[in-house]
């Protein structure tokens, strides 16, 4: 891949070959499973990034530079069918212990919906903190991630509840106001001394 900055260039194949390139791979991907890593500070990702948030709408598409900041301050992490990347996920984990962990997006490109992804992504995310509430936000239009989302609520035997869109700063959600947003939480379980499971 190229390291030359293409931020100066729309997201387009024609200005940039590495990015059809990808489109192409995403276009014949196999049937296999998949599997999630870590996103690493530097051009190559922060790049990748760039090529997910232009086909995975209604992300927007940020700046390689701006997606560099964003790996080095949060947990980026990606999803891949054999080399290709597929999908990712942003979140982080509020400043005090009693705050939530935030999703604040998961993106998954449509050739490689419905195998799981979206979730396994959240999953991933979810056990850097394990005692933690889970936020996010969603907008009212976007079913899909309102399925997937529930989905991974009852995956960990919880149940999605709606909040007030205030309960948490813009920012952590990773939202602007005005877009039709709902905010929701994700209260998991917790291990008691005991061994057995309570609600927090």
């Amino acid at each position: 891949m190229n390291d030359s900055r293409s931020d100066h260039y729309p997201l387009h194949p024609a200005f940039d070959p590495d990015f059809a390139e990808w489109l192409k791979s995403v276009e014949v991907l196999p049937s296999a499973g998949f599997t999630t890593r870590q996103a690493t500070a530097g051009s190559k990702d922060a790049r990748l990034l760039r090529y997910l948030q232009g086909v995975c709408e209604p992300i927007t598409i940020q700046t390689e530079l701006y997606n560099e900041n964003m790996i080095s301050e949060q947990l980026v992490l990606v999803a891949l069918i054999g080399e290709t990347h597929v999908g990712f996920c942003v979140s982080k984990a509020g400043a005090d212990e009693s705050d939530p962990l935030f999703i604040e997006l998961v993106g998954v490109v449509e050739a490689a919906r419905g195998r799981g992804i979206g979730s396994a992504l959240m999953h991933a995310a979810a056990e850097q903190a394990p005692a933690r509430t889970i936020a996010f936000a969603t907008q009212y239009d976007n079913l899909a991630a309102r399925s997937m989302t529930a989905s991974f609520a009852a995956s960990i035997g919880a149940e999605l509840r709606r909040v007030n869109l205030g309960s948490y700063r813009d920012e952590d959600l990773g939202i602007r106001r005005g877009l039709g947003y709902r905010s929701w939480t994700i209260e998991r379980a917790q291990p008691t001394a005991a061994g057995a499971a309570t609600k927090s």
